[in-house]
């Protein structure tokens, strides 16, 4: 379930250069069965939010987390507590 203005960037948008070499500018977004994503918040290339997990309002979210059931949120977002679950 997503919450308002939501935005995910699988892309930089443009090539980036770090010391002379093309850094990668593309990469997937995965997301798991069962997850809330609140408003406002944006997932970048390369994220992966596990099962049954929460996201909070105002997160970026870019890197992999494995952890199911896990309340993760914050800028960058962290694990903030796990044993999370939602119902609709």
């Amino acid at each position: 379930m997503f919450g308002w203005n939501v935005k995910l960037n699988t892309t930089d948008g443009h090539p980036v250069i770090f010391n002379g070499k093309e850094k990668q500018s593309e990469g997937s977004i995965t997301i798991g069965n069962h997850v809330w994503i609140g408003s406002d918040t944006a997932v970048t290339k390369n994220a992966q939010i596990p099962d049954d997990s929460l996201i909070c309002q105002n997160s970026l979210v870019n890197k992999k987390f494995t952890c199911k059931n896990s309340l993760i949120g914050g800028i960058p977002a962290k694990i903030i507590a796990d044993g999370y679950n939602w119902v609709r």
